[in-house]
């Protein structure tokens, strides 16, 4: 019975081996067959590539070279056509339609399509300059206002532009609508803008690069200017000792110049004693004229009931708030009086439990400027918080009636 067992699952163990073989055979034959035939995935065989891939991969890594020789060879033949160099008229209907889009601008405009192909030619190599997409953009940029520029001083309207005249049709669409729209003064104005942008686009000036090369003019004016003031200073300490050890020089040729009968001027010489004048007009009075030729200023102050009025208004005011102030001090002018207000004390409690005596602060007096103006009923009022030189804060309230200053009181209060 054991033996027969034994054989059982030796057999089994057989059986198992060889079914995971076969699993394992249709597995690499199911795998093989879905990479022969999965798309995407690159064959190792050479023999499934067709001719045109294997161009195709060549040519993929020489392709901005390939654009740039396409670029330049077109742009080359659309130049020599254009001028007439290559003898034959097959490309004479293609540079007569760019002569009426562009007018001259043909040249400029396929000489930098040139340009740019010789730049993606050479790209590999190690050029002295770079160009980038944003020069590109700058440079034709400037070739476009440069064609409205010209269909402005060379056009002929729409029929100048139809025959190639000026900027071409491209010149006349950029010029015409925007003179008659805002006119040729802010039309240069927006084509200069236009054109200092290219030039900015085309030569990589950035906003710091224009800083920096105003900065650098402004410092050589300055040394120039310092330069010419030092030579100014150095010509006149140059000239001073020449004209003193001269003069006896000029004397001699003044003299020269009068004797040749050259035109002097005539001396005015006023006589006093001449003129018959009386002998008081001629001196002249050393005592100034008497005050009493001047007018009397009429002062009309604040009267005392109303001063006191005033001050007991400001008083109780403060007090309603809350705030306890004395008026000590009173100053009456032409336009306004001022109160000196003296701030007190008031009493709070402390975290101890004691009450402390704390004096009123200025800035609480000063909130309380309308609220004074309404009291005093007045439409303004001035609060000069604190008083320069003094331990009280001024109240300007102003009076009713506003007396005119004059000079004889001024003059007399000195």
């Amino acid at each position: 019975m054991k033996r027969r067992r034994f054989r059982k699952t030796e057999e089994n163990k057989l059986d198992n081996i060889g079914s995971d073989k076969y699993e394992l055979e249709k597995f690499e034959l199911e795998k093989s067959k879905l990479g022969n035939s999965k798309p995407g995935i690159s064959r190792t065989n050479s023999e499934g590539v067709t001719w045109d891939e294997k161009v195709i991969r060549l040519l993929i890594p020489w392709r901005k070279e390939l654009i740039g020789g396409l670029l330049f060879t077109g742009a080359a033949i659309t130049l020599l056509a254009f001028s007439g160099l290559t003898g034959s008229t097959i490309l004479d209907p293609w540079t007569n339609a760019l002569g009426q889009l562009v007018g001259w601008g043909v040249v400029p405009l396929f000489l930098t399509i040139v340009f740019v192909g010789l730049f993606f030619i050479f790209q590999k190599a190690k050029l002295p300059f770079s160009l980038t997409i944003g020069q590109i953009i700058g440079l034709e940029l400037l070739v476009l206002i440069l064609l409205a520029l010209s269909h402005m001083v060379l056009g002929d309207g729409l029929n100048g532009a139809l025959k190639g005249r000026g900027g071409g049709i491209v010149g006349w669409a950029l010029s015409d609508p925007l003179l008659d729209y805002v006119g040729p003064i802010l039309t240069m104005l927006i084509l200069t803008g236009l054109f200092s942008i290219g030039l900015a686009l085309s030569f990589k000036i950035g906003w710091n690069d224009l800083i920096e090369s105003l900065n650098r003019i402004s410092l050589r004016f300055q040394i120039w200017s310092s330069e010419l003031d030092i030579d100014i200073a150095e010509r006149r300490a140059s000239r001073e000792p020449a004209v003193q050890d001269g003069s006896s020089a000029s004397d001699s040729s003044l003299e020269s110049e009068t004797l040749a009968g050259a035109p002097t001027p005539e001396l005015l010489v006023i006589d006093e004693e001449s003129l018959g004048l009386p002998d008081e007009v001629l001196l002249r009075e050393t005592t100034l004229p008497p005050l009493d030729l001047l007018e009397e200023g009429s002062v009309s102050a604040m009267s005392q009931e109303e001063i006191a009025l005033k001050k007991r208004i400001i008083e109780e005011t403060l007090l309603d708030f809350g705030l306890p102030a004395a008026v000590t001090e009173i100053e009456t002018g032409p336009t306004i009086t001022q109160f000196g207000v003296q701030p007190g004390y008031i009493e709070r409690q402390g975290p101890d439990g004691t009450t402390k005596q704390m004096k009123v602060r200025v800035g609480q007096i000063s909130a309380l400027q309308k609220d004074l103006a309404l009291a005093l009923a007045v439409s303004r009022l001035r609060i000069q918080a604190p008083v320069p030189g003094r331990g009280i804060v001024g109240i300007e309230a102003p009076n009713a009636e506003t007396s005119v200053v004059r000079l004889r009181s001024v003059m007399e209060s000195e």
